[in-house]
């Protein structure tokens, strides 16, 4: 993962869960990348941190604790073998976009879903596609970022605006 693809990857991840706003918060999710509690108790653990109040949880944690998602996220989609699964053809459910997986594709799906909800997705080929409360699909996420990755973008309006056709 480059510098750069895992800087438009966190961009756009960001921007997809909460418009780039860390104070952006949804019930039991928060900021920028909308954390739920058990995956920032994971976080915690893996930074070695004690439970964080909402108003600990700054920008610069949020971005700390991004990082430590990636990579955590990352290790286990290899470790686990999930990656075979990178070349394969996924259609979103509710997004219509047809792709070939790539990593960040895995990683936002994991992201959305939680990796074990991943993993059973593609296990039965997205037969198992819970949604979340806005109606995402682990589907759409995979989708949506594997395609959104493959794109040559390095101008973040033109990544955003691009996002933003998701919504229309």
């Amino acid at each position: 993962m480059t510098t750069s693809d895992y800087y438009k990857f966190k961009e756009a991840l960001g921007f997809s869960e909460s418009g780039g706003n860390y104070n952006k918060d949804y019930g039991n999710y928060w900021g920028k990348y909308q954390f739920g509690e058990a995956r920032r108790k994971d976080i915690e653990s893996i930074l070695g941190l004690k439970h964080l109040t909402r108003s600990e949880f700054t920008p610069e944690m949020q971005e700390k604790f991004f990082e430590a998602h990636v990579k955590d996220l990352e290790n286990k989609i290899i470790s686990s073998g999930l990656d075979k699964y990178i070349g394969s053809k996924v259609a979103g459910k509710s997004n219509n976009l047809t792709t070939r997986i790539n990593l960040f594709g895995l990683i936002a799906g994991a992201h959305l879903g939680g990796f074990n909800g991943l993993k059973r997705a593609l296990e039965t080929n997205f037969v198992y596609d819970p949604a979340d409360t806005l109606g995402t699909h682990i589907s759409d996420y995979v989708a949506k970022f594997s395609w959104l990755m493959e794109k040559k973008i390095t101008d973040f309006w033109k990544l955003r605006q691009l996002l933003y056709s998701f919504w229309e």
